[in-house]
């Protein structure tokens, strides 16, 4: 196997292993099943990829961290590949695995082990609760969307332009200095993969809804998200950026997005939260039905090993 860090050209490539895993895995919901997932994050984790078998085999190698496979995508043999992986590494770990892959892959491999990551657990909403926000669990949520409506008569929410794209990427790093970890290491990276989608938004496939204090312009911006079909039947929200100060920001840029451009979608999946209490706070109180669960696998003799 050759493995070549992660381009934008190689999206046709890539798509098309991703679109087969999909179409053969309806049910299985996480945000990896994106080319633009693995492409915007490929400097926060090193992606390289390579082809083996027919299959698509993704591969982190983040600083002092080791390298990490994904499951192989795509419609080749996957115990070949899995093979051709352990024949590279013998001790090499496997990431973001479904609870059946994991237990497939610790039958197939000896000396192996299954954990969860569960900062990496995908949150998964009915796209409907999202929109309609009914019921005693959803009044606070609605109680900020009212206030804001109430604060801002004159509000207006748009579709994401190229233009408005721009313009979001010119006023986003203005809001990330003002943010109380905008030192931290994930969320510079995030910063990083979410200006690239705004200066690039015609060729990321993406959809997205600005929102406005009032009248269309740069100095009304007070929120904006951008999103993109995951599978037929699930919506996956890449970013959504607010104006901290401005109250209902968040919960309002929401429901009108999904409300205005998704709304034919079953499913809205707002990835995982990495492990940071803010995000597990936020993303816990949009009341997820159900998580998307993912194992990673390594060697449980690999010290014994090294004893010996």
């Amino acid at each position: 196997m050759d493995f070549k860090p992660i381009e934008f050209t190689d999206k046709n490539k890539i798509s098309a292993h991703l679109a087969h895993t999909v179409s053969a895995s309806p049910e299985y919901h996480a945000s990896e099943l994106s080319f633009l997932t693995l492409f915007i994050w490929r400097e926060a984790v090193k992606t390289h990829f390579a082809e083996s078998n027919g299959c698509l085999i993704i591969r982190y190698s983040p600083p002092n961290r080791g390298s990490h496979f994904l499951y192989p995508f795509g419609k080749g043999d996957k115990r070949a590949a899995i093979a051709d992986i352990i024949a590279r590494e013998p001790d090499a770990c496997f990431l973001t695995l479904s609870a059946a892959q994991a237990d497939e892959l610790t039958h197939i491999l000896p000396g192996y082990e299954a954990s969860p990551v569960r900062d990496s657990f995908d949150y998964i909403y009915k796209t409907a609760d999202l929109i309609d926000l009914q019921g005693k669990k959803y009044h606070s949520k609605k109680n900020h969307i009212n206030a804001f409506f109430k604060a801002y008569p004159d509000y207006t929410y748009a579709p994401v332009t190229k233009d408005l794209a721009l313009t979001c990427a010119e006023l986003y790093p203005k809001w990330f200095a003002a943010h109380p970890m905008s030192d931290n290491y994930f969320f510079q990276r995030e910063r990083d993969a979410l200006l690239f989608v705004l200066n690039h938004f015609d060729s990321c496939d993406c959809r997205g809804g600005v929102l406005f204090t009032g009248a269309p312009s740069a100095e009304n911006i007070c929120a904006f998200t951008i999103s993109q079909e995951l599978t037929p039947s699930t919506v996956l929200i890449h970013f959504e950026k607010a104006d901290g100060n401005i109250r209902g920001a968040y919960p309002t840029v929401n429901n009108l997005h999904l409300r205005n451009e998704w709304a034919d979608k079953l499913y809205v999946n707002r990835e995982d939260d990495a492990g940071l209490e803010g995000l597990r706070k936020s993303k816990t109180s949009y009341h997820p039905c159900f998580m998307v669960e993912k194992y990673s696998i390594k060697r449980s003799d690999t010290n014994e090993n090294k004893k010996a």
